[in-house]
């Protein structure tokens, strides 16, 4: 979450000045986490990512790692994963619903990916959210259990 926060952080640096001469590789790089972030509802292609760059994919690589210590791929699944996140939030998603709109073929595909990202399945994640709001806003149920 921090790396992702640093990241957002470097990529506003660099919008006002995408094409600043001083830095012109953390510059593509801003542009490529740009362009991931604008196709983010697409499966993952390095391959189309260094073409919108006019870079090789094994130069784009480069670039993206040497600035920012992760690969594009791994910076694309996070992204992904926040917005999971963010759909986990919302109660009135199913899991499948949230599954399908992420572009996972399966419910099973969604949650051992986010389960290999985050530490813990989505449903343990959601329910965490849920305690967690109900410890902030003092919330308890008329029954003791689980405020549903």
């Amino acid at each position: 979450l921090i790396k992702n926060s640093l990241l957002e952080i470097m990529e506003l640096a660099f919008a006002e000045t995408p094409t600043c001469k001083h830095n012109a590789p953390a510059a593509r790089v801003i542009e490529a986490m740009g362009w991931i972030r604008d196709h983010l509802d697409e499966p993952f292609s390095l391959k189309a990512l260094a073409a919108s760059q006019h870079l090789s994919p094994s130069r784009l690589s480069h670039l993206f790692s040497q600035q920012t210590d992760t690969t594009a791929r791994a910076y694309y699944l996070a992204l992904k994963m926040d917005q999971a996140k963010d759909m986990l939030c919302d109660m009135s998603l199913s899991l499948k619903e949230i599954a399908e709109k992420l572009g996972y073929s399966s419910i099973h595909q969604f949650t051992r990916r986010f389960s290999a990202t985050v530490g813990f399945p989505p449903g343990e994640f959601r329910q965490r959210q849920v305690e967690a709001a109900q410890h902030r806003y003092g919330i308890v149920p008329e029954d003791g259990g689980p405020v549903v």
